[in-house]
Formats: structure tokens, sequence, C-alpha cells
């Protein structure tokens, strides 16, 4: 078996990747549940599943295959209808959603992750706090937007299927 390589440009694109993270999450926590701020802690994981499968099929050079280009369409339709439900909706209505699925706990654990940092903590608890919200915001959020992505994907090949079926063959 062979080692994987990293370039440059993916070590870049990765390092970029966990800035962009840190910045949309530390946003999240101070704002708190209402609006964008929202949708970032509800979309987090959807977003870097979709960061890094674009930057993995983008970088390849080969000819796109069908089934990323409907797993990237509608993954990236589902982040923005789900963007504009938490931009239209009101606060009660947001605040009512996140009881439900318990994102109140998410943002009530980055409060004390952002304390237990300047308490000095140690950083296994601190990690163990960050596992904790990103497998339960994982469950509840990003599974729905995936399965739209999926679906979306395999629409794709099923079309492409088609309609090289019924090309007549020169």
């Amino acid at each position: 078996m062979r080692a994987p390589r990293f370039t440059i440009r993916t070590l870049v694109f990765a390092t970029a990747l966990v800035g962009v993270d840190c910045a949309l999450l530390i946003s999240g926590a101070r704002t708190g549940p209402f609006g964008p701020s929202f949708w970032i802690l509800t979309s987090f994981s959807m977003l870097n599943i979709l960061a890094v499968v674009c930057y993995r099929n983008l970088t390849r050079g080969a000819p796109l295959k069908p089934f990323f280009l409907g797993f990237a369409a509608f993954g990236a339709l589902s982040l923005l209808l789900w963007l504009n439900w938490c931009l239209r909706a009101d606060y009660q209505t947001i605040k009512t959603f996140a009881q439900r699925t318990d994102q109140t706990q998410h943002i009530a654990y980055l409060g004390e992750i952002s304390k237990r940092i300047t308490n000095g903590t140690p950083f296994y608890i601190i990690i163990s706090y960050v596992l904790l919200i990103f497998i339960h915001e994982l469950a509840i959020t990003a599974l729905p937007h995936l399965a739209i992505a999926l679906a979306g994907g395999w629409l794709a090949v099923v079309l492409n299927h088609r309609r090289a079926s019924q090309q007549p063959v020169p």
C-alpha cells in the first residue's frame, strides 16, 4: 500500500479551510442563535463536505462526473434554501426549532469552551466538548443536506444514462 501524497496546494487548502471554519465558529458563537449565525452553526458540516468534495473533483484535472455535478448542485441548493429559511424566520421560530433539535446546547457549549480556554482548562476536555458538538450537529443538521445532495447526484447519473441511451450511435 502506498502512502498518501500531500501537495502544497492540498496543504494550503486544508489550512484555509480550517481558518475559515474557526472564523465561522467564532462569529456564530458570538452572535447567538438568530438568522445567519444560526445558519452557520447548523450547516457547518455540510459546508465542509461540499468544500472538500469540490476541491477534490476540481483539482483532479479529469472531466467532471455527473454524480459530482448533481451532488454539488443539490447540496448547494439545499444550503441556500436553509439559509433562506433562517433569514426569513423570526426569532421565536428559530428558538423553537433550536430547542426541538437541541441546538441551543451547541451555543452553550461554545460559550463554555471560550470560558475554559481563557481559564486554562486542559486541552483534552476542550477537544471532548468540540467532538460532542460536532457529532450531535452532524447527526441533526448535516444528514438531511447530505441526503438531498446524494439524491441529486443519483438523479444526475440516472438522467445522464437516459440521455446517453437515447442518442443515436453514429
